[in-house]
């Protein structure tokens, strides 16, 4: 029986002269009761035999809550949401026991703020959706939010909120909750499929479009750009003709009504090529794959994709034309070209079997290559092809006698390859072509030689009687061709004689001049030299010394010693001018050519220039800029030759006065000599024909035509290079490149 001090009086919702109505709670009840008492007086007094109907009425009112709230608690408790209740400020103070799925206790929650269970992310939305539902009473919030568990994992949870905080019955805010993890993952996965294929699909090298039942595109890929110019949104909406070729568009109508007639199936797909017109006009090549995709609720429409096969066709075109070309080589080879697997059973052969062998092709492609060899060579044979089947990639060459389709054997001269590997041949190619009369020919030969080798035998003594004239000989020919450069070189030398010898002339007289003048003055220095060595053994030495003191006076002994001083001095300096001319001389035309030596290039054009100095002193002017280079690795006295042909061209080529630069660098590994005149310069013609042998525009007698020829082979020879530059009346350059060691 409940008593009413298990309870505590919430308001008073009625009173009358018999009885008063009050709103209650329990302690451990969230339930609103309602409680009637009536005053002790107005009871029945005990002795009544029955109670009164009043009491009675209670009792079952009482019951009847009872029973009410157990139901409305069972359901709530029972149902597969969660509801919690919390006062304005957030603080729960009612939770269903579902909550135990999250690891926590009912009990344990009540009193604490709900703002501790959702995820940080998520707390600042429900702070805003709760605000605004306490300031709106009646109002309904839906929101999902994320819950953290007990043992600190999250679930997602959809959150329906009403603020009943004005219900007298509530005065909360009721919070219903459902676990939606699984379907939010599922949610997510098939968005994160949907962004999956759509990447793939707007990333593939293909088109793909669709069009709706009335064939207007309702999506494009944006591989359309690349493949047929047009943008994706330049299509979307319309009919998309003009990307077909006008005689395509036939066939797309026809497959529409294909795809739409009743009589057809609402779904299929098929396959075919289609001639379609980029945006700029050019004509390419597709397959197109048309889905009928009308039933898909997803799609409701057609599903057409495009591959590009323009390349690929040009690729088939080119592969044909290839494989004819190869086989037209082949059927029209005087060899015969057959194909045959390891043990030699023929699967191919080119049309020239016929000719050679007398079978056709198709009686030659069911033969066995081994039964055809002529027995006394088929051990080699059937050695070398297994040789060859047993190395992949394996070539060889044979020849042996093969069976005539009439009886006789034909000579072949076999070339095998293992192609066993390959997968458009697998078998062992083989090259055959019909060496009869080369074997006919090759026994005459062999007849030959025997008699050949006795009159080999027979004229052996007399060759080797004749061997060492021969040797002799061959030693005179080395010894022409090695002298032809220096036959040049002392053609040249002849043409300088007349000048050396007048350069020479001219310190030799100036020596003769003094020999004379030297030699009176000896004389006397001699007489009273003599006179001083007699004195010891004269009897008057004072008188002869007075005598040789008068002579002293009479041939004025300092006078002539400055006079001997004098002709020495010039003695010397003619000496030296002749000496230089000598050396210059054996630096041009020296002979030890045999190994090359390191040599200083301005040291012979040096001495060029001085041999050749009488042609141009007084008229020819000689400038030069000579760079840091180094010493080459060279023959010098061949290098100095092609300085001497170059500047002898170059001071014949002026006349009158003018100019000759020369000027020597260096850049990188090579070392380069320009010689440079101001004279008449040669025409185009002359200039392509200079370096020929025995060419010149000279009068006869004048040169030989060898000069620039030799100099071009010497320049070659020290694997350098020498290049002209001239224009007629502008003068010529030559340019010497030679490497550095």
């Amino acid at each position: 029986m409940q008593h009413l001090h298990d309870f505590t009086i919430i308001e008073q919702v009625d009173t009358s002269q018999t009885h008063r109505v009050y709103k209650a709670r329990r302690p451990d009840d969230p339930a609103t009761y309602l409680i009637t008492v009536q005053p002790m007086d107005s009871l029945p007094s005990e002795t009544d035999a029955q109670p009164p109907a009043y009491e009675n009425l209670l009792m079952e009112a009482q019951e009847e809550m009872r029973r009410k709230e157990q139901f409305y608690r069972s359901l709530l408790e029972n149902t597969f949401d969660d509801v919690m209740v919390c006062d304005a400020n957030g603080i729960i103070t009612y939770i269903t026991p579902g909550i135990r799925k999250y690891g926590y206790e009912p009990e344990y929650l009540i009193g604490k703020s709900e703002m501790e269970l959702i995820h940080p992310e998520d707390r600042q939305s429900m702070e805003a959706q709760m605000y605004q539902t306490v300031i709106q009473p009646g109002t309904v919030f839906r929101d999902m939010m994320r819950v953290r568990l007990s043992n600190g994992q999250y679930r997602s949870l959809e959150v329906i909120g009403k603020n009943l905080l004005e219900d007298k019955a509530v005065q909360g805010m009721v919070v219903n909750f459902r676990d939606i993890t699984e379907q939010q993952e599922a949610k997510e996965e098939i968005v994160r499929k949907e962004k999956y294929f759509r990447t793939l699909l707007e990333n593939s090298f293909d088109v793909t479009f669709t069009r709706n039942a009335d064939g207007v595109i309702t999506y494009v890929s944006p591989s359309v750009e690349r493949v047929l110019g047009y943008a994706p949104e330049e299509l979307i909406g319309g009919f998309g003709m003009d990307m077909y070729h006008p005689e395509a568009i036939q066939g797309i109508l026809d497959d529409y009504v294909r795809f739409t007639t009743q009589e057809a199936p609402h779904t299929g797909s098929y396959l075919r090529r289609i001639q379609m017109i980029r945006k700029d006009g050019r004509a390419i090549e597709v397959e197109a794959m048309i889905r009928n995709l009308l039933q898909e609720e997803t799609v409701q429409g057609f599903l057409i994709t495009l591959h590009d096969i323009t390349d690929r066709l040009y690729a088939e075109k080119q592969l044909i034309t290839r494989e004819k070309y190869f086989r037209s080589l082949i059927e029209n080879s005087t060899d015969i070209v057959s194909i045959a697997d390891a043990d030699v059973n023929f699967f191919y052969a080119s049309p020239a079997v016929e000719r050679i062998i007398g079978y056709t092709m198709d009686e030659y492609i069911t033969l066995n290559g081994a039964e055809l060899v002529h027995p006394d060579y088929l051990p080699m044979v059937s050695d070398t092809y297994i040789s060859v089947v047993q190395q992949a990639g394996a070539l060889a060459k044979i020849e042996f006698p093969f069976r005539h389709k009439k009886g006789h054997y034909v000579f072949l001269e076999v070339i095998l390859k293992n192609m066993l590997q390959d997968e458009d041949v697998k078998g062992i190619v083989m090259n055959s072509r019909e060496i009869s009369e080369r074997k006919k020919a090759e026994e005459v030969l062999r007849d030959y030689n025997e008699v050949l080798k006795a009159e080999v035998a027979r004229q052996t003594d007399s060759l080797l009687k004749k061997n060492e004239e021969l040797h002799t000989i061959l030693e005179d020919l080395k010894n022409a061709q090695m002298q032809l450069i220096q036959s040049e070189k002392m053609a040249s030398l002849g043409q300088l004689t007349a000048g050396i010898a007048h350069e020479i002339n001219n310190p030799i007289n100036f020596v003769s001049a003094n020999i004379d003048p030297l030699k009176h003055d000896f004389e006397e220095l001699q007489t009273l030299l003599e006179q001083y060595i007699a004195l010891h053994q004269s009897p008057d030495v004072p008188a002869d010394l007075q005598y040789i003191e008068q002579g002293m006076e009479h041939i004025d002994v300092p006078y002539l010693m400055e006079e001997i001083k004098a002709l020495l001095t010039g003695i010397d300096e003619g000496a030296k001018r002749t000496k230089e001319i000598v050396i210059g001389l054996r630096n041009f035309s020296r002979l030890d050519e045999s190994e090359t030596k390191l040599a200083n290039i301005h040291d012979g054009l040096d001495s060029t220039l001085m041999l050749l100095r009488h042609k141009f002193k007084n008229r020819v002017t000689i400038e030069k800029d000579y760079g840091n280079i180094p010493l080459i690795e060279s023959y010098p006295g061949k290098l100095n030759q092609v300085f001497m042909n170059i500047l002898t061209n170059a001071i014949q080529a002026i006349s009158g006065e003018g100019y000759i630069y020369i000027k020597t660098w260096q850049e990188g590994k090579l070392v380069h000599i320009s010689i440079k005149d101001t004279g008449s310069g040669m025409s185009t013609e002359v200039k392509e024909r200079i370096f020929e042998p025995f060419f010149t525009t000279k009068e006869v007698g004048m040169g030989t035509g060898l000069g620039l020829s030799i100099s071009y082979g010497i320049i070659q020879k020290h694997r350098g290079e020498i290049r002209v530059f001239s224009q007629p009346g502008k003068g010529t350059e030559f340019i010497i490149t030679l490497p550095v060691t």
